[in-house]
């Protein structure tokens, strides 16, 4: 999946680059977004719709889903071995997404290891 051809990645790295200064973390931070679209099998794009709707529902567990699927891909990547702040990067990167189209998610830092 080609990231840049999506409408929410161009906001999200104008944020990002912005904040951060950095191209190396855009392209960290696009890295981390290409491999949660894979764990989710979404584009970046449905993943903001879906977030649209999900927080019109009454259901506290549909409100919810985009926080809980990141808090199972950060045990997952544990999992795999990455390091804790690798995760956290990770986690970090998803998080600003949300957040850079408008979006954010109801998660105040990064889980610790203890919390998943």
């Amino acid at each position: 999946m080609n990231l840049s051809q999506y409408e929410s990645i161009s906001s999200f790295l104008s944020t990002v680059s912005v904040i951060a200064g950095s191209e190396n973390t855009c392209d960290v931070y696009l890295h981390y977004m290409q491999r949660f679209c894979e764990y989710v099998s979404l584009n970046p794009d449905q993943l903001i719709a879906e977030r649209q709707t999900d927080l019109k529902s009454d259901d506290a567990l549909v409100k919810m889903r985009a926080e809980d699927r990141l808090d199972r891909w950060y045990v997952e990547l544990g999992k795999k071995g990455l390091s804790r702040n690798t995760c956290a990067l990770a986690f970090n990167a998803v998080r600003s997404f949300y957040k850079s189209n408008h979006m954010p998610l109801e998660v105040e830092e990064t889980p610790s290891w203890g919390d998943s």
